[in-house]
């Protein structure tokens, strides 16, 4: 699965030592006894319904890129078995039969945690920025829609010899000039057929806005 284009600066692949880690957990699974193995094969997580601390382990030793649902599972991995990361008194001389050491050690051990805290900050701050992006394309829509709102209420009290305040002229003169910049910039844009397309089509179906819209067409085509 291809990842998404707002985490493309993010590095998705493990350390070194998150791939230490994951190796001596797979280390310590093969040197214990069948019934202290930590950590579920993918068929035994299949029935389980949950990740394979086998299958993560392998990755994380290959230092295969890890997709983002994947740093999800591990964070929530981390945060519930933090409490079993260490060895229990009983195992103080065989590690490798503590069964919850070992799964730990299989997702990637405190280097995994460490890891996995830092790319989720990082996937966090892209989230937040891709949200205030949408937002801010979202107020610009609504601002483009009260600018034209405007114009058409304004074309039903400005007609040809009516004198306005300087102020006024100042005003609408400022505004097209500024608009006409918003347009050149478009000009430029992959976008460009659609939104001559758009003013078009506003154009013709507000005759109003007409005297507005055709200069900045021309000045596209120009």
């Amino acid at each position: 699965m291809a990842t998404p284009k707002k985490y493309e600066h993010i590095d998705f692949k493990p350390p070194k030592s998150v791939a230490e880690a994951a190796a001596k957990g797979l280390e310590y699974r093969r040197e214990a006894s069948p019934s202290n193995r930590g950590g579920l094969t993918p068929e035994q997580a299949s029935k389980e319904g949950i990740g394979s601390g086998v299958q993560r382990a392998v990755n994380l030793k290959n230092r295969d890129t890890i997709s983002p649902e994947t740093i999800r599972q591990m964070h929530g991995f981390f945060s519930r078995h933090e409490k079993n990361k260490g060895v229990a008194a009983e195992n103080k001389g065989e590690p490798w039969n503590d069964k919850g050491h070992v799964a730990w050690l299989l997702w990637g051990g405190d280097p995994g945690q460490q890891w996995v805290e830092k790319i989720m900050a990082q996937m966090e701050k892209a989230d937040e920025k891709k949200t205030a992006d949408a937002d801010g394309n979202y107020m610009s829509v609504k601002a483009i829609q009260a600018l034209h709102d405007h114009a058409r209420m304004l074309m039903d009290h400005i007609t040809e010899g009516v004198e306005l305040p300087d102020w006024v002229e100042s005003k609408i003169t400022r505004a097209n000039s500024d608009l006409s910049d918003v347009f050149e910039h478009f000009q430029h844009k992959p976008r460009e057929a659609a939104l001559r397309k758009r003013v078009i089509r506003l154009a013709r179906t507000n005759p109003a806005l007409r005297p507005h819209l055709l200069p900045l067409l021309q000045k596209g085509g120009s």
